[in-house]
Formats: structure tokens, C-alpha cells, sequence
């Protein structure tokens, strides 16, 4: 994007742009999609399929089989990665990625392409976030991270407090998990969902862990 005056560009105004500066671009899409992935993805096509005869016969959802598999969902969701880093010079970065929802409408835009929902940075600290995308956008989830740690909270706090707002405007089904780090280098994890891979280095110090509340340590 320093190429351009502008901060996003999508679609086909993306890929003529991208062609037009010498990007590499993928010829055939289908090639990014695992055997694995594929047969994943014509089972719960297949199943949601099912559901859906079965809620027009009823003309109503059933809100606790939806929430059932939207959390089974996440638990099997594992291809968001996030990072946040500092430099010597104490500037700070984000950067996150993400292999997207399945299922999702043509054109639908998740969090993690869009600056404060999956991920904000500025000279105070910085977050990244993984979970239920249009949850967090709802709440611009990273911003208000760092929101908290630019009026005093700790990283963990910030975390904790906006995970917990988060629930508070969406409901439960706002499962989603962040990382973040202030500019003295202290570092912030949460997550309200079964679990979440997460590591920080600091100093030659790795902590690291996966399920609610562990903390593990190691010296690289």
C-alpha cells in the first residue's frame, strides 16, 4: 500500500493493482485448499444443508444447536496467526493472518483485514485478535485493547476488560481470544474460548501455553 495514496484495496480493484506491480498472484485459487480442507468443508456442507431443510420445516432456528456448532467451530479453527512485536527502538508492530470462515456469503470481509478489529498498533501498545470476526468488528475488539492500556490498564487488564465487553454487547457467542503488548514490552493474553495457542519472547524468556490460565516457561 505505499504504492497507493490509499489504506485498503479489494477485489478485482486489488488483484488489477497487484498484477500491475509485478505481485505474484495465484492462477487458480484451488490450489490453496488441502485435500483435508476440502473434505471438511463437504461434510459441514452437507450437514448444514440438513440443518437448513430442517429449520424451514420449522420456520425457526434453533438458537442452541447454532451455538453448539459455532463453538465446535472455533475449537477446530486453528489457521489464525497473530503477532506483536517491539523493536530496540520501542516502535511496535502487528501483523495477523487468517484462512477465513467457511460458509461465508461471496464478499464477506472478516476482522483480521480490517485496522482495529484484528489488529491496532500505535506508540502506546498493540493487539491482535483471533476468534468470531463479525464479533469483533462489532466492538473494533483490537482498538479497544489498546484503548484500555492508553488509559492505564495493564495489557492483561485491557484484554480481560475488553473480552469481557465484548461478551457483554454480543453475547456468548462472541468466543475470540487477544494478544497484546504495551510499549514497556509487558505482555497481555486472554481468550473466553476452550483454547488458545499463544507464546511471548522477551529477553531470551519464552512463556507459552494453550488452555485458560496455563503459563509455561522456558529459556531460549
Amino acid at each position: 500500500m505505499t504504492k497507493t495514496p490509499h489504506c485498503m484495496l479489494v477485489g478485482e480493484g486489488a488483484l488489477t493493482f497487484a498484477r500491475k506491480i509485478g505481485f505474484p498472484v495465484v492462477q487458480d485459487s484451488e490450489t490453496l485448499i488441502s485435500d483435508r480442507s476440502r473434505s471438511v468443508y463437504l461434510e459441514r456442507k452437507h450437514e448444514q444443508k440438513k440443518d437448513d431443510d430442517r429449520n424451514y420445516k420449522k420456520h425457526a432456528t434453533n438458537d442452541e444447536n447454532v451455538s453448539s456448532k459455532k463453538e465446535n467451530a472455533l475449537v477446530e479453527t486453528h489457521d489464525t496467526v497473530g503477532v506483536v512485536a517491539m523493536d530496540t527502538n520501542g516502535h511496535i508492530a502487528v501483523s495477523c493472518s487468517t484462512g477465513g470462515t467457511s460458509h461465508k456469503m461471496s464478499g464477506r470481509v472478516g476482522d483480521s483485514a480490517l485496522v482495529g478489529s484484528g489488529s491496532f498498533a500505535n506508540h502506546w501498545g498493540g493487539a491482535v485478535c483471533t476468534g468470531h470476526g463479525e464479533s469483533i468488528m462489532k466492538v473494533v475488539l483490537s482498538r479497544e485493547v489498546v484503548r484500555c492500556i492508553e488509559t492505564g490498564d495493564t495489557p492483561q487488564d485491557a484484554c480481560l476488560k475488553s473480552l469481557s465487553k465484548m461478551t457483554d454487547l454480543v453475547g456468548e457467542k462472541g468466543g475470540a481470544g487477544v494478544i497484546s503488548m504495551d510499549k514497556f514490552g509487558k505482555v497481555g493474553v486472554a481468550f473466553n474460548t476452550r483454547q488458545m495457542s499463544w507464546a511471548s519472547l522477551i529477553d531470551g524468556n519464552m512463556k507459552y501455553g494453550i488452555d485458560p490460565g496455563e503459563e509455561l516457561d522456558q529459556l531460549i
